[in-house]
């Protein structure tokens, strides 16, 4: 049963097409959790192409109610959510993947997740994730 509460805020600015600065309303998530798993993989120079890293969701056991995925990579990283065999999405070098909902219970509750790399890696990098939700 959850007991803590994580806060998602976005923030959207972006120009208009008469060139003005528009600031879109600010948002704000409080995702449920009790359980929390949150780390850095390590992407080594040379990794391949399709190499495939788990995100790792600890004691998480029932559903992600709260998902963040950093990409510190030089190429894209390809989304593979409970096992999926086909790519959902990818995102790009300096991007992130956020998946935030107030309640569990989703017709599709995120169970595990894992990313593929679409470039060969030049550097060292890394992905950084969080993973909020309930424990087993």
């Amino acid at each position: 049963m959850a007991n803590k509460t994580a806060t998602f805020t976005f923030d959207m600015s972006y120009s208009s097409a008469g060139g003005s600065s528009v600031s879109a309303p600010r948002k704000t998530v409080s995702v449920p959790y009790q359980a929390l798993n949150e780390g850095l993989i390590d992407v080594p120079a040379g990794a391949v192409a399709t190499t495939v890293y788990e995100i790792p969701f600890g004691s998480v056991g029932t559903e992600a109610t709260g998902l963040r995925i950093d990409n510190n990579t030089d190429g894209p990283l390809g989304i593979l959510i409970n096992g999926a065999v086909a790519l959902s999405h990818e995102i790009e070098p300096g991007g992130t993947q956020i998946i935030a909902g107030p309640v569990d219970g989703a017709s599709t509750p995120v169970t595990s997740c894992s990313v593929e790399l679409g470039a060969e890696q030049v550097a060292a990098a890394s992905i950084s994730y969080w993973v909020f939700g309930d424990p087993e």
